[in-house]
């Protein structure tokens, strides 16, 4: 008696007009059978009769038709609720960016079609593109995956730590002579990109610097007048970097080179011949 029970309240007849067939539904027919797939969810259902007579079935059958989106309350619009749900799922889209680093490859394998393409780099101007492009994107999202392609990006291994971790650009120096001393001043542009509870961010500061150079000098003292030229052996790079208690400690490694350019005193000692020189004198070369 208990179990006709269950089994009356499980086939119970629900109203036809709470729900609707969804718009969604593509139906394909074959024979006395219909297959039907519902394009939002990617759901589908095998049967012998469509449309649905909704008041003819019973409640186990109407809830996975509801849960599969065939079936869909009477009230919704599905336009307006299907957006909201794609919406959703791109903002929790994980996003992909490729950066191609070199067409340049060592595996030589049998099957390449590249082989006859020119080696190619990427450049300096291309980092600089590449770190603001990725600063203006990535504030929008929760996360996002860097693909390195080639070519072999692992022979240009560099390159990625200008790119990602901590990586120095946009390098601005000279000399100046302050009070008899050489110095060089300079600033760089400071890229750092750093994780923390699984959340990626990438912070930016320009550092300002000044180098006093001590000189090995004899009888002169630099003036305003002499000409310095510096150069930079390479880009400067970060060689360490920790964080204690909430502030980043960054060791940075540059090599510069200074020329001096200046008037210089030259002391000439001259030397005559004691025996006198004769001069042989043509009287007759006027005429």
């Amino acid at each position: 008696m208990e179990s006709q029970e269950k089994s009356d309240k499980k086939n119970q007849w629900i109203p036809a007009n709470i729900y609707k067939t969804s718009f969604y539904n593509i139906i394909e027919k074959s024979g006395t059978y219909v297959a039907i797939y519902n394009s939002a969810s990617g759901a589908i259902a095998i049967g012998e009769n469509f449309p649905f007579e909704v008041e003819c079935l019973p409640e186990c059958e109407i809830k996975a038709l509801v849960e599969n989106g065939f079936l869909v309350n009477s009230e919704t619009e599905e336009f307006e609720q299907y957006f909201s749900t794609l919406e959703f799922k791109q903002k929790s889209i994980v996003d992909f960016f490729t950066i191609i680093l070199t067409t340049a490859c060592n595996a030589h394998c049998f099957y390449c079609y590249e082989k006859e393409y020119s080696v190619k780099n990427i450049c300096e101007k291309s980092h600089i593109k590449i770190v603001d492009y990725l600063e203006k994107k990535i504030i929008s999202l929760d996360k996002f995956v860097l693909d390195w392609y080639g070519g072999e990006p692992l022979l240009c291994v560099n390159e990625i730590d200008k790119i990602l971790g901590c990586w120095i650009c946009n390098h601005q120096y000279q000399g100046i002579i302050r009070e008899h001393q050489p110095f060089i001043e300079g600033s760089f542009d400071l890229h750092i990109w750093y994780s923390h509870l699984n959340e990626s961010y990438l912070l930016k500061q320009q550092v300002h610097y000044q180098d006093a150079i001590d000189l090995n000098m004899k009888d002169h003292q630099l003036s305003q007048n002499d000409q310095i030229i510096v150069e930079s052996q390479y880009l400067p790079r970060c060689i360490h970097a920790t964080l204690e208690n909430k502030t980043m400690h960054i060791e940075i490694e540059k090599q510069m080179s200074l020329k001096i350019i200046g008037n210089t005193t030259i002391l000439v000692e001259s030397k005559t011949n004691d025996e006198e020189l004769e001069m042989k004198i043509n009287p007759d070369f006027i005429t």
